[in-house]
């Protein structure tokens, strides 16, 4: 018992010195910049997360107008950016979710301006060519047929969680509203969406935090002010009953997604979830023992996805062996049915806390994670080291929260 104690002592001042490094402050033209020094490797992870995602679209949301306005920046890329890239070997990459759009470069100290300087050229609202806006607007039509089985599923999960356009629609769009989408509808929300206010940039790495508002004022100096809402509250109607779906595939093994509602990523109970998840995934946990034991599945793996401005949801995901459905479906609903039965051990949860803990020191020492983790939170929170808060309320959790938290989430009328 003494090491653990000599860990958790460890991690938990680690977690203390993470905290006081990170600096964030807001600049005279709206944009956000948070900076964490780690100067243990010389690699900086530079992030510009745009609050521009389907939830912002308006009038066109399902055209998958933000992914296509990401893949216009980053693939018809001005002659000053190309230069910038070629000049000092970066790379440029994106991604769209649903609350935002991000772009990333992976730099050294020596190049931190050249990387800003990249983005920000790449962030510019720009008239794009007609020639440009039908090329990739036609490559993303292509990719939308090629859709593999995971992204089917995951398409047909949301349709069945959510039931707000915003919150199911995929981020790329479907083909309809897609194809009727304009050059002019991507110029107004590239005008509307990509200033100054809704912008967020995280520098994680081996920097000094002091001089980098100084650098993005320079590099950002003509990216245009403003403000265009904040972050959107959108409350999911509650649902009654369980939903289902059945997506075919000629190649596909037979697989069992089990998806519950949860709620928010910046809701108090995401802690209480997480470990839910956590003891779940256990061999010792009922629903492991109550497939494997029986050899009803070949793996099992639940997870908890936390969401921005939307609920998120704990998915349990089962490989079968063969198409026996109603076996495993019975088998599940009796392990978790013993679950909200059951109180767990102190020294269970014990366990599970350290895995949190381990977890967090990890994400902590890899520059990419961590930036990512940055973002995340300061988007959900407008605390970017809230994780390292949300650490210390663990000791908070006893092994009853965890028996409520199933009871409260793991109930037919969320799955």
């Amino acid at each position: 018992m003494q090491p653990l104690k000599i860990l958790f002592c460890c991690l938990v001042a680690i977690s203390s010195a993470w905290a006081q490094d990170t600096m964030r402050e807001v600049l005279p033209n709206g944009m956000t910049v948070i900076v964490r020094e780690a100067h243990v490797t010389p690699e900086v992870s530079i992030i510009l997360a745009v609050r521009a995602g389907p939830i912002y679209e308006g009038g066109l949301l399902g055209s998958g107008a933000s992914e296509l306005l990401r893949q216009l920046k980053t693939r018809d890329v001005n002659p000053e950016a190309l230069q910038l890239m070629g000049n000092n070997g970066l790379r440029l990459s994106g991604e769209t979710e649903r609350a935002f759009t991000t772009y990333r470069v992976e730099t050294t100290q020596q190049r931190v301006g050249s990387a800003l300087a990249l983005l920000a050229q790449i962030a510019q609202p720009r008239l794009y060519a007609e020639e440009a806006f039908k090329r990739q607007q036609t490559l993303l039509l292509e990719e939308q047929q090629r859709q593999g089985i995971d992204a089917l599923v995951d398409q047909e999960l949301r349709a069945s969680l959510y039931r707000r356009p915003s919150q199911s629609i995929p981020a790329r769009g479907h083909a309809a509203p897609l194809s009727a989408l304009k050059r002019d509808d991507i110029l107004a929300y590239d005008k509307q969406r990509y200033v100054s206010g809704n912008m967020i940039l995280i520098v994680n790495g081996n920097v000094a935090a002091d001089g980098i508002p100084d650098l993005v004022n320079e590099a950002f100096a003509n990216t245009p002010h403003g403000f265009t809402a904040d972050q959107l509250a959108l409350q999911e109607s509650p649902m009654r009953a369980s939903r289902s779906a059945l997506v075919e595939h000629q190649q596909a093994q037979p697989e069992l997604r089990l998806v519950w509602r949860t709620v928010p990523a910046n809701h108090a109970d995401n802690n209480v979830i997480d470990l839910l998840a956590d003891y779940l995934n256990e061999a010792q946990s009922p629903l492991q023992r109550a497939l494997l034991d029986k050899q009803l599945a070949k793996s099992i793996t639940v997870k908890h996805v936390k969401q921005l401005a939307v609920p998120g949801y704990l998915e349990i995901r089962i490989k079968l062996r063969q198409d026996e459905t109603s076996d495993v479906l019975t088998a599940v609903g009796m392990s978790l049915a013993m679950l909200q039965d059951t109180v767990l051990k102190p020294q269970d949860l014990d366990r599970l806390r350290l895995g949190k803990r381990r977890q967090h020191l990890s994400i902590a020492q890899d520059n990419v994670k961590k930036a990512d983790e940055l973002m995340f939170w300061e988007l959900a929170t407008g605390v970017p080291h809230f994780s390292e808060k949300s650490l210390k309320q663990l000791d908070n959790i006893q092994p009853a929260h965890i028996q409520q938290a199933a009871i409260r989430y793991l109930r037919s009328s969320h799955s």
